[in-house]
């Protein structure tokens, strides 16, 4: 396979039922280059279908059809697990119409959880989210009714009580970078953050 190729082409490259992660803030450093072509390629093909996408933080403008808006469309998409959706309107509707599967987690613990399962560690441990809609005894994060799989759990370590927080499988990343080389490092020049 080649080491340069289009964005058309690494959109043939997601897979039906593929977790796709990214990480984002705003429209800062997301590849929309690349979710426009699996857009584009879900509009032509029906495919990839039913992914799941997770993004630690907002994947949008506000603005209705940027962002992780390219994802909202059912068939495309079967599950979200997201830090916030404010920032991507159409993905809102999705999740407030009970269309897709919709895990609302706390945006650094979803970071933590990235390093977890590139560490084949055993998940994240924390008191992040206890007490809250996360707490797996009140919601565990769900959002929509479709929402059924645990993943997270009480444990309790010297009789405190903590988050288990499950390892994601992440099968695709989608990193964003200003220049990329053949070796697949990446650089970001002139970008508002990084």
């Amino acid at each position: 396979m080649a080491k340069i190729i289009s964005a058309a082409e690494a959109a043939k490259l997601i897979k039906d039922q593929d977790v796709v992660a990214t990480t984002t803030m705003g429209l800062a450093n997301f590849p929309e280059e690349i979710v426009v072509a699996i857009e584009e390629r879900y509009f032509t093909e029906k495919h990839p279908k039913d992914i799941t996408f997770i993004q630690a933080c907002g994947a949008g403008n506000f603005q209705e059809g940027r962002g992780a808006d390219h994802f909202a469309h059912e068939g495309l998409l079967k599950r979200l697990i997201a830090g916030h959706i404010g920032t991507s309107p159409k993905m809102g509707n999705m999740v407030a119409e009970g269309k897709i599967e919709a895990y609302l987690l706390p945006q650094g613990t979803i970071a933590q959880i990235y390093r977890s399962t590139a560490g084949k560690k055993p998940g994240v441990i924390t008191k992040v989210g206890l007490g809250t809609y996360v707490d797996p005894r009140l919601q565990g994060g769900k959002v929509t009714e479709k929402t059924t799989e645990d993943l997270i759990k009480i444990i309790e370590i010297e009789g405190e009580e903590w988050l288990h927080y499950k390892n994601l499988p992440v099968t695709v990343a989608l990193i964003r970078g200003t220049t990329a080389d053949r070796n697949g490092n990446l650089t970001f020049e002139d970008e508002i953050v990084t």
